[in-house]
């Protein structure tokens, strides 16, 4: 079982959100050497090639789904024509056949692209926010599951188990449905650090008062994190107290 009983796919999108944002750097590095080294210029599109074809594949096909890439013409300083097509595309193009549309060339490699944001920048940036989603939704899931239900399932299996002495049984003053809240403090050496500290239970509802009958609690302990523990509260004992006492003497007045 993973740790904290977490979904073994939180850590599989983490391992891709890492993947892409590894990527991300990788195209960054290349969107970055060509910019650097490549000169503005004007091409020539010559035409479209279509992409996703859905019923139609017109130019001004107004169907879901199909877009557009430029086909493109430049000529280089010796006159010789080279030609590309455009690595981004668009339902609505902003260019038609025969018109002139900016570009950037890298002459060394006589690599050649639309001097656009997308079209420099939208690799890079749609990796980056890929990965950045994956990796904080898996993120959040892990620490949601070290909080909850989870953890105390974890903690039950791979804690260390030490006995808390119970200090004070703390009545929180808050009343849901004349519930009211109670919080258990008990001390113990915690075994990480060799020092005597106090450890508060998880907060539990209940209309009477707790009792315990032992003087301790099991406690459970995270062997590789300090602060996280869990208290076993499920020897706690009620007594009809106070509160079911107000409540009965309420109910033979009315």
């Amino acid at each position: 079982m993973d740790r904290f009983s977490t979904p073994t796919i939180l850590y599989i999108f983490l391992a891709i959100g890492g993947l892409l944002l590894i990527t991300s750097l990788f195209f960054t590095y290349q969107t970055t050497t060509f910019y650097l080294n490549s000169f503005p210029g004007q091409g020539y599109v010559e035409g479209f090639e279509t992409r996703n074809p859905s019923y139609g594949s017109s130019r001004n096909s107004s169907h879901g789904g199909t877009t557009f890439s430029y086909k493109i013409a430049y000529k280089t300083p010796d006159l010789v024509i080279h030609r590309f097509t455009s690595k981004s595309s668009s339902s609505n193009p902003s260019y038609d056949a025969g018109e002139l549309i900016p570009i950037r060339v890298r002459f060394d490699t006589n690599e050649a692209r639309v001097d656009s944001l997308m079209e420099i920048l939208g690799l890079p940036l749609i990796a980056t926010t890929l990965g950045l989603s994956f990796s904080a939704m898996s993120l959040l899931g892990i620490c949601f599951g070290r909080t909850g239900s989870g953890k105390k399932r974890y903690l039950q299996q791979h804690g260390e188990k030490i006995q808390g002495k119970v200090k004070e049984i703390l009545e929180l003053g808050r009343q849901t449905n004349r519930n009211h809240g109670h919080r258990i403090i008990v001390t113990a050496i915690h075994p990480l650090t060799g020092i005597e500290q106090e450890f508060k239970s998880d907060i539990f509802w209940s209309n009477r008062n707790p009792e315990i009958e032992n003087t301790t609690l099991a406690v459970y302990v995270d062997r590789t994190n300090p602060k996280s523990y869990w208290i076993d509260t499920s020897e706690v004992q009620f007594k009809i107290n106070e509160y079911q006492q107000d409540d009965h003497d309420q109910n033979f007045i009315h």
